[in-house]
């Protein structure tokens, strides 16, 4: 505590010398500056107080002085740096040099100060006394108390008693806890500061009882509840060791700050004391309000030693079914961490399908059944979901929470051996919709190669095609793709019509060589051309793009029916279009798209590619079709997208002309795009009907 203030008081000093001016400074002979800070001589320093006068100048060389003196200084300077605190300008140099200085002349200076000053230079002046510890000026803080001062030298007294720390200023500071009734918060606050400061030497010294005594004297009215939170708390520790008795008395106590303190010990007492501490707490737990409850169990919960999880075990199986949601809840936040330590218990005693509770606890406790290790926890929900019946699951039924928490744990802990239980769950007739959700969603993170067949039989009542992508992505992304795909191809070779409509979807997701080939197959099989080539124009795997081609285009060359010619052309433009392929490549695609459609209104949908393609073979490629008149218009449209989208840059040198030699090849390119859009442009001002496009190219021939 000394060094904390003896640095503020040094910072305060060197913030007053940066305040003065400059001049004032550089008005004092360097030479004498020199001379006061290094001599060793302590009259000169003297000499140099008992100069008269307060200016700029006076008082940096007496602060100068004073902290030389602080160093060097002895009894003889005590009366001349005593002359000083009188002064606003100059106690804090005189006090910060009596503080340092040995012996009973700084402690007679500055009792003297402190009983006949007032306001800030008294306060200054107790303050320093505080800092030497001086406890012979106890009767004169009593004297000056008695006689009713102001705040600012009541709460100095109280701060400074505290630093002294001894068996009188320890009484003093008691008596004044009892006696205080400022309405001043700030005195209060001091005299909080002041018990807590005591207190801590105390505790430090070893001196425990009275350390305690101390610190529980703040648990009162006038002061704030965080002083008294504090207090309280530093009591319990500062007993050494763990009072039990304190804690359960706390626990229960009126005093929320209180409880709050003995709360905050619960969590910190060592591992060693919980043999001691736990049962106790939990012996009172029932009898403690709800609210209270619910904190207790958290705190313990909290708790790492093994010890305390194993004791309080029982106690939050109990509390699970407690009639407040909240105890409930802080029981099975805690189950999570206790419940490994004898899971079979832990299962019994939160059996979720029985548990009908707020959904916050059913998600605490699907937490806290997922974190337990074991084949338990596995075990326990097989039986539940093996055990169901179509009464229990229809939608006619009961609450379902709890069933659906089984779900979930079975989703969340990946339990394989669920999945004939999902499936039947999933296909029961009249079963709630949460339920078959709920089963679908496990079986789409239990599948494997094993039950792949069973995951596609539990789709079978499943209407919702958005949703069955959804769950088959979730399913199969996690299996390798090819290996996956042939599990599927197997499936839907083997099945009836209605199954293979399912399983499209199901392909589709998968992609890669074999899915997609098995979809092409099914192109050209009558009852599955349908569905099969609409897959095929949905297919949305960037690594199949160029297989998809060819299978479409294939299909509007080959196909013999008008409908799926159609489907094969409109899928086969859609890959250029959608798919990020190679420039040369899209284009060229567009040339094959426009020269196999028959119908001009799928010839049309080429020139939505072009403007997708920010280059100038793109805009080339465009007004390629403008010989063709039922077309031309599109390919102008499609030419100056494609041209205003460009952002070509200029040449160091005039594009008009011929490349100069030594040109770098960055600009020739420059220059020869430049020259291409721009013809361009200006072949469709002389042809384009169309006013809009004219004043468009213009302007891109403007740009350069």
């Amino acid at each position: 505590m000394k060094l904390k203030i003896y640095s503020f008081l040094f910072i305060a000093a060197i913030l007053c010398f940066a305040q003065m001016p400059l001049s004032s400074a550089l008005a004092i002979d360097a030479e004498y500056q020199q001379t006061l800070m290094r001599t060793t001589d302590e009259s000169v320093l003297i000499d140099a107080l008992a100069k008269e006068g307060e200016s700029d100048d006076d008082v940096f060389a007496k602060s100068l002085a004073c902290k030389r003196l602080a160093i060097i200084g002895t009894d003889a300077a005590v009366p001349a740096l005593a002359a000083m605190l009188p002064s606003e300008k100059l106690n804090v140099y005189a006090r910060y040099a009596l503080e340092e200085i040995p012996g009973e002349a700084p402690n007679a200076a500055l009792q003297k100060a402190a009983k006949e000053l007032t306001g800030l230079t008294a306060v200054g002046a107790i303050d320093s006394i505080g800092v030497r510890r001086d406890a012979s000026a106890l009767p004169l803080f009593r004297e000056l108390l008695g006689a009713a001062p102001g705040n600012d030298v009541r709460k100095a007294i109280y701060l400074a008693a505290g630093n002294i720390a001894n068996d009188e200023s320890a009484a003093l500071l008691l008596e004044a806890v009892a006696g205080e009734a400022s309405d001043d918060l700030v005195v209060r606050m001091g005299l909080g500061d002041a018990v807590l400061a005591c207190a801590d030497r105390f505790e430090k010294a070893g001196n425990s009882e009275k350390s305690a005594e101390l610190f529980e004297s703040l648990v009162c009215d006038k002061f704030p509840v965080c002083v008294q939170k504090a207090g309280s708390y530093r009591a319990l520790l500062a007993r050494g060791g763990v009072s039990v008795d304190k804690i359960l008395e706390k626990l229960q106590g009126e005093k929320y700050c209180c409880f709050s303190a003995a709360l905050k010990t619960l969590r910190e007492f060592s591992d060693e004391d919980a043999a001691t501490v736990v049962p106790a707490v939990i012996a009172i737990v029932p009898n403690l309000p709800v609210d209270r409850k619910a904190l207790v169990l958290r705190a313990l919960g909290d708790r790492k030693d093994d010890a305390t999880r194993q004791a309080m075990l029982p106690l939050l199986i109990e509390n699970l079914n407690n009639e407040s949601v909240e105890v409930q809840l802080a029981a099975a936040k805690a189950l999570a961490n206790v419940g490994k330590y004898d899971v079979e218990a832990a299962i019994k005693g939160a059996r979720a399908e029985k548990f009908q509770a707020d959904q916050a606890v059913v998600d605490a406790l699907v937490a806290a059944a997922v974190a337990m290790p074991g084949d338990a926890v596995d075990n326990a929900m097989l039986e539940i979901v093996n055990g169901v019946t179509a009464e229990e699951l229809s939608q006619d039924a009961a609450d379902s929470t709890g069933f659906a928490a089984v779900l979930k744990i079975i989703e969340e802990r990946r339990t394989s051996a669920a999945a004939p239980a999902l499936v039947k769950i999933a296909n029961t007739p009249n079963v709630k919709p949460e339920l078959r959700n709920g089963a679908l969603d496990a079986l789409s993170e239990i599948v494997s190669f094993d039950n792949l067949s069973l995951f596609v039989d539990a789709l079978e009542n499943e209407s919702d095609d958005a949703r069955i992508d959804w769950l088959l992505r979730a399913a199969c992304t996690r299996l390798p793709r090819e290996e996956c795909a042939a599990e599927i191809v197997k499936i839907f070779e083997a099945s009836d019509l209605a199954k293979k409509m399912k399983l499209f979807g199901l392909l589709k997701q998968i992609g890669g060589p074999t899915a997609l080939a098995c979809v092409e197959k099914a192109c050209w099989n009558g009852e599955t051309s349908d569905p099969a080539s609409a897959t095929l124009g949905q297919w949305n795997s960037p690594d199949d793009a160029k297989a998809v081609a060819e299978a479409c285009l294939k299909l509007a060359k080959e196909s013999k029916e008008n409908k799926y010619r159609v489907r094969g052309i409109r899928s086969y433009i859609r890959i250029p279009r959608q798919f990020n392929l190679p420039t040369a490549e899209r284009l060229a695609m567009c040339q094959t798209a426009f020269e196999t459609a028959v119908r001009p209104e799928d010839k049309s949908l080429v020139f939505d590619i072009f403007p997708r393609i920010v280059e100038v073979s793109s805009a080339q490629a465009a007004m390629s079709y403008a010989g063709q008149a039922e077309y031309a218009e599109k390919a102008f449209e499609a030419t100056v997208i494609v041209a205003e989208k460009l952002n070509l840059g200029k040449p160091d040198f005039d594009w008009k002309g011929a490349n100069p030699e030594g040109a770098s090849a960055e600009n020739i390119a420059k220059a020869d795009a430049i020259r291409t859009i721009t013809g361009l442009m200006k072949e469709v001002l002389g042809k384009t009907t169309n006013d809009d496009l004219k004043g468009r190219a213009q302007k891109v021939i403007d740009r350069y």
